[in-house]
């Protein structure tokens, strides 16, 4: 459910030499997959978003109350970090 979440979010464009797809997410600049389709893109691009929601859920402290440098909401955060309200990275 939160990587379909982000997968909302998810650009894929044609790279300037029109060889491949880059695929990218604004939450997550760390991550970028090249592939030859578009559709092998997004697999790609799916497979690399869960592995680090899975690392970060795994390296994350219990969760604590904090508040959301974007949207200023207070309270515990959802699962993995997140913002319940906005969906950005606390």
């Amino acid at each position: 459910m939160l990587t379909e979440f982000f997968m909302e979010r998810a650009q894929i464009v044609l790279s300037a030499d029109a060889e491949r797809f880059i695929g990218t997410v604004p939450e997550f600049p760390e991550l970028r997959v090249e592939a030859p389709t578009p559709e092998a893109c997004e697999w790609r691009l799916r497979e690399e978003m869960s592995r680090l929601l899975m690392l970060d859920a795994l390296a994350s402290p219990p969760h604590l109350a904090q508040t959301c440098q974007s949207c200023g909401a207070n309270g515990s955060p959802a699962a993995f970090q997140f913002c319940g309200i906005c969906g950005h990275r606390l």
